[in-house]
């Protein structure tokens, strides 16, 4: 059955792959790029480690994981040869443009010049990955896609939401990870130089200190794939809401149990929250109050199970989170101190490849690493996680400013999508990094990006 699986993904990525350089290259298909994205990132460790495991090749592992920087490369390039008036084109730059270039150039710096321990190779590695969010947010920018073509997008990832939810159903159902079988660990061994860790001889982020396991379904950790399914939920939530057709609105509502379910199963506590999160924004900016019945019946259902229902180990682990008694929270709480402390002793950070856990990072450097706004302090110093926080803080701010004057119905989709999938993702910042999660990362930022591309006047 692995093998069945290894082969239509590797068939299914070069098919991918060639399609996509046939369509940016001669027809200048802008949409394409997105759809590449939605399609491999959500998978892309998975190919890796069965490409390892079923060939035992290093080098072919190299080129698949060299495929999404020759199509991001391709993409950009063919944005620009497909614009001719390209330099006699009046560029409109609002804050969020002007941020991200400020931004980039600092980290430029950063790489260029001799700051910090790390290697040079290491600096542009790591410089390679944060550019993925600004490329992305770049291609949305300059995006001239239509709605019509805009869901087609949006059902894609609604689809790729059920192959996860069926992934998990069965991970937890054979109380099986599906990494202990598709060879990610044998990966991590050979490719990383990372021992397996914790219980499942997997990592300590697939298990919660109570024990329990925490399902990653197709993604690269349960960590990326709770906070992929926030996308997928805001995305079935607007849907719903903007569907005319009951029947349609039967099918997004079940979009947004399964999303739930998904966080859920993931073990996630930042995500679970996050959803909440989502939910009160969502209710009092948009002015969907009955989200906020919702969120109370959520609430309550997750009290009772608590209460009456749930392992007496799940009811110790979720009020030891809340008194920061439980180990994950002390480690994490720890690793924000270490990081504060080396931003009060180095204001001006301490270079690239120092923080976190994206590629390029030495891990005998590395210092903190889970929460993303101090990772980026630590490296770049307070200037850096300022501009980074602005990022953030603007990509929630213009979308939803788009939303309240957009002058249709589906319109308003895109910027809804964007904004609170910003707004949800602020909660696992604080435990992860996030942004080297590819799929959530990129596709967040090209929607974002999007939002801005035909109302720059407005916001």
């Amino acid at each position: 059955m692995m093998q069945l699986i290894f082969l239509l993904l590797f068939l299914a990525v070069f098919a991918l792959f060639f399609t996509g350089i046939e369509q940016l290259v001669f027809k200048g298909n802008e949409r394409f790029l997105l759809y590449f994205i939605v399609l491999l990132f959500p998978f892309y460790q998975t190919l890796l480690s069965l490409t390892l495991l079923y060939t035992g090749s290093e080098v072919l592992v190299t080129i698949i994981r060299l495929t999404k920087d020759i199509v991001l490369v391709i993409a950009v390039v063919s944005f620009v040869f497909y614009r001719r008036n390209l330099f006699r084109t009046e560029w409109s730059f609002n804050r969020l443009d002007l941020v991200f270039v400020i931004f980039y150039c600092l980290a430029l710096l950063y790489m260029v010049a001799p700051i910090g321990s790390a290697a040079f190779s290491s600096k542009v590695i790591y410089f390679k990955g944060i550019s993925f969010m600004g490329i992305s947010y770049f291609m949305g920018r300059n995006s001239k896609m239509n709605f019509s073509k805009l869901k087609g997008i949006l059902h894609t990832i609604l689809g790729i939401t059920i192959v996860a939810f069926v992934t998990v159903l069965l991970e937890r159902n054979f109380n099986t990870h599906f990494h202990s079988i598709n060879g990610y660990a044998h990966y991590q061994d050979v490719v990383n130089d990372v021992d397996p860790s914790g219980h499942y001889d997997l990592s300590w982020t697939f298990e919660a200190s109570d024990g329990n396991k925490r399902f990653g379904s197709v993604f690269a950790n349960p960590l990326e794939f709770a906070s992929s399914m926030l996308l997928s939920i805001s995305i079935a939530i607007i849907l719903f809401f903007k569907s005319p057709y009951r029947n349609n609105r039967l099918v997004y509502g079940f979009f947004v149990v399964v999303g739930v379910l998904c966080v859920y199963l993931s073990y996630s506590r930042a995500a679970l929250g996050a959803v909440f999160g989502m939910l009160v924004l969502i209710a009092l900016l948009f002015r969907y109050y009955k989200l906020i019945y919702l969120g109370l019946f959520l609430f309550c259902v997750s009290i009772v199970y608590l209460m009456y229902f749930a392992h007496e180990d799940t009811r110790y682990f979720v009020i030891d989170t809340i008194t920061f008694q439980e180990s994950s929270a002390v480690g994490h709480v720890i690793e924000w101190f270490l990081a504060a402390e080396s931003m009060i002793e180095n204001p001006l950070g301490i270079g690239l490849a120092t923080s976190g856990n994206a590629g390029g990072v030495d891990s005998e450097l590395k210092i903190g690493g889970e929460n993303q706004f101090l990772i980026i302090g630590v490296q770049l110093g307070f200037l850096g996680m300022f501009l980074y926080l602005y990022l953030v803080y603007l990509s929630i701010k213009m979308p939803l400013a788009v939303y309240r004057h957009s002058h249709s119905v589906w319109e308003q989709v895109a910027p809804f999508i964007a904004s609170t999938t910003k707004f949800g993702l602020i909660l696992p910042m604080f435990t992860s990094n996030i942004e080297i999660n590819l799929y959530i990362s990129t596709v967040s930022w090209w929607f974002v990006g999007y939002s801005l591309s035909k109302y720059n006047g407005k916001t």
